[in-house]
């Protein structure tokens, strides 16, 4: 599992969440930090290897 399928994978979840999400959620989607997506690449691909 590559890092740049991740990336790919992690980019369409995000664009997925900002079109259909309300407007409270596209504002936290936009604040996130990096912690979230630490968590997705490092533990959530490894293991399960989708978003």
């Amino acid at each position: 599992m590559s890092v740049q399928g991740f990336e790919q994978a992690y980019s369409r979840m995000m664009e997925q969440a900002m079109e259909c999400g309300s407007a409270e959620r596209r504002r936290k989607l936009q604040e996130q930090g990096g912690a979230e997506k630490a968590l997705l690449e490092q533990v959530w691909w490894p293991a399960v290897g989708s978003l």
